[in-house]
């Protein structure tokens, strides 16, 4: 079987859950840019105003919104960052966060992306991978992308202020509404609900569907993709290149 990063992989078959009503087949769309979309633009990390001409395509497309599994916590042009930010104008987006303390001077993360809760988690830091403030400003939300395995941890901990998971902040996006959280209990998904454990983790199982089919972000760009692949879904651009850190699945 093909290799994968452990946490896309993770963070892919995982919103698949029977206790949310979705479907990753129906509700989302994986976008990679893989081995070929390289071959094309050169080695990732591309100039962010490539990434911008992918956002703006998925707004075209008529896409729910974007997740972003890779950080852009740094800088990189002035022009091409500038380009970017303003494609998130189109579309909701969702960015990544890692909460490490191999981040030595992390970016701010501004309160609208925390929650006013005491929650209790085994994802707790003090430092971290944020977006850079000037995508921030304009994302939709900022969650965690720090995972230790089943059973999949909700919630997170960072500078002791409470975070969402990219699962859980996916889920809302797809289903078009926010949870209420119930710390220890369960999240409430309005006729849908994901049990907590004492750590406010899903204990619930799991729908696994096995990720056979994505989209090529260069076919994205140039616009041979079917529209049925990309309207009303939630995507999730990863990257998925010769450069990815691997395991076998």
């Amino acid at each position: 079987m093909r290799k994968l990063k452990f946490l896309i992989l993770m963070f892919c078959l995982s919103i698949a859950t029977n206790s949310t009503g979705l479907s990753f087949k129906e509700d989302f769309t994986v976008v990679l840019i893989d081995s070929d979309t390289e071959a094309i633009f050169g080695p990732f990390p591309f100039d962010r105003a490539i990434l911008a001409k992918g956002v703006e395509r998925l707004s075209e497309a008529g896409a729910k919104g974007v997740v972003f599994k890779f950080f852009i916590d740094q800088a990189k042009g002035k022009k091409s960052d500038d380009r970017l930010a303003s494609s998130f104008k189109s579309i909701p987006v969702i960015l990544q966060a890692g909460i490490t303390n191999k981040a030595t001077q992390p970016n701010h993360l501004a309160s609208r992306f925390t929650l006013d809760l005491d929650a209790a988690t085994d994802i707790v830091g003090e430092s971290g991978w944020i977006p850079h403030p000037e995508f921030a400003e304009v994302a939709h939300d900022i969650c965690f992308a720090d995972f230790n395995g089943l059973p999949l941890s909700m919630l997170g901990k960072y500078q002791n202020r409470v975070m969402k998971s990219i699962i859980l902040c996916s889920i809302e996006m797809a289903l078009g509404k926010n949870a209420v959280i119930k710390p220890q209990e369960k999240i409430d998904l309005g006729e849908f609900d994901l049990p907590l454990d004492s750590k406010n983790r899903v204990m619930s199982a799991l729908n696994i569907e096995p990720i056979s089919e994505y989209v090529p972000f260069h076919a994205l760009l140039n616009g041979t993709v079917q529209s049925n692949k990309l309207q009303d879904k939630v995507v999730i651009l990863a990257y998925d290149g010769r450069r990815m850190q691997t395991i076998e699945t």
